[in-house]
């Protein structure tokens, strides 16, 4: 497939990147006011032979100058005659006000039911019989080839839909040029950033889901430790995480769906729950048959995060994730983000002077072809058996055009 993202626009005086739907109100504010309706005085860079303008409107909203403009095809400002009608993103940052849009594969204020389904909105990974291994094959290609078309529209499960959310806030506070300084603070922003996500078709952001009102509420903190109460006849489970004032809270969850979370975590990281582990949920408000009002955990993610609070998908992004943050600590001009809307690309990583960006692809076991515009950006692919290398980094970094 041709691998599209995110472009930043150029602003023609300064030479400044500015990415559109990281961009807040004020910053827009400060761009309009500072051209005061003049035109051409911001462009995509997606292409070298033609400048296409964008502005910014008095009710501070990012347009095109001109409508029609063909961008790249590279770029994720570009649409075919086929993907002006579909959509080809469930998680989606409108460049025009800043504003997110998650398409789900599930319903968030209607809870699973405590048998282990799942609502991951695609077709479960088969699994290689024993002592058989699937083949790893990511190819990268130069040329363009034509997109395949798209059956369905994309929408996100219940655990992409936590990475979406955490790579987005991190991605926010990067292009705002925010420190992140530790997790435990990142964690905070995560909140944050939750009240402008909101579900398809839905009148609340996810952050502004509340127990009282809605009958669920979205929970992200760390783990501090699994127990389980009474007899095996009457045994409840309970999640215990910590609030933000460091007080553990008891969070009741079913067997069923404690088990299946907990597989799922041992497939990624190859280890049970524990200190490392940050727990993602929908909390629930329900009756027991007595008429009595208890809350439970419906739908349960654990995962876990980089040293700055990035999620990170098995031990070689973490890894990789931790040597980059330390580098960038060392180096002021370097800057990492991640395309909330691609699960292909493990992050972007900018220096600045540099017109080439790079960008670190993580190897799956599924086969993978990209099409990536070798003028724009600068592959690393990285395996589970090669690992990532900090001093491979650096070498790339100083070779960047």
């Amino acid at each position: 497939m041709i691998q599209t993202y995110s472009i930043p626009l150029i602003v023609t005086e300064t030479g400044d990147e500015v990415f559109p739907g990281y961009m807040d109100n004020d910053y827009r504010k400060k761009l309009r006011e500072h051209y005061d309706d003049a035109r051409g005085y911001m462009y995509c860079g997606c292409r070298e032979d033609q400048r296409l303008y964008y502005r910014i409107s008095e009710d501070l909203k990012v347009y095109p100058e001109k409508n029609g403009q063909e961008h790249s095809q590279f770029c994720q400002r570009y649409r075919s005659e086929d993907e002006k009608k579909a959509r080809t993103s469930a998680y989606v940052v409108s460049e025009k006000d800043g504003e997110v849009t998650a398409y789900l594969a599930f319903n968030p204020k209607n809870m699973v039911s405590d048998e282990a389904t799942d609502d991951s909105g695609s077709s479960p990974e088969e699994v290689p019989p024993e002592g058989e291994e699937i083949e790893e094959e990511l190819i990268i290609e130069g040329e363009v080839l034509e997109r395949p078309k798209e059956e369905k529209e994309p929408k996100l499960g219940f655990k992409d839909l936590v990475r979406s959310i955490n790579i987005d806030t991190y991605t926010d506070l990067a292009l705002n040029n925010r420190k992140i300084a530790y997790k435990e603070k990142f964690n905070k922003a995560v909140y944050f950033r939750m009240k402008k996500i909101r579900p398809a078709r839905s009148k609340k952001a996810i952050g502004e889901l509340t127990i009282e009102e809605d009958g669920v509420r979205f929970m992200y903190t760390q783990l501090q430790s699994i127990t389980a109460m009474g007899d095996s006849s009457m045994k409840k489970y309970y999640i215990n995480t910590f609030g933000a004032d460091g007080k553990v809270f008891k969070n009741l969850i079913f067997e069923k769906q404690l088990i299946k979370a907990g597989k799922e975590y041992v497939k990624m990281y190859g280890e049970d729950p524990n200190e490392k582990t940050m727990v993602a949920a929908f909390q629930y408000l329900k009756k027991s048959r007595a008429g009595n009002a208890y809350r439970v955990l419906g739908r349960v993610h654990f995962f876990q995060v980089s040293d700055s609070g990035i999620y990170c998908r098995n031990e070689v992004e973490k890894e990789a994730f931790n040597e980059v943050d330390k580098l960038m600590k060392e180096n002021a001009d370097i800057k990492m983000w991640f395309p909330a809307d691609d699960p292909t690309i493990g992050a972007i990583i900018n220096v600045k002077g540099k017109k080439k960006k790079i960008l670190l692809i993580f190897k799956t076991n599924k086969n993978q072809v990209l099409q990536i515009n070798k003028e724009l950006f600068e592959p690393i692919v990285i395996g589970a058996e090669s690992g990532f290398s900090k001093a491979a980094l650096i070498r790339v970094i100083e070779d960047l055009d």
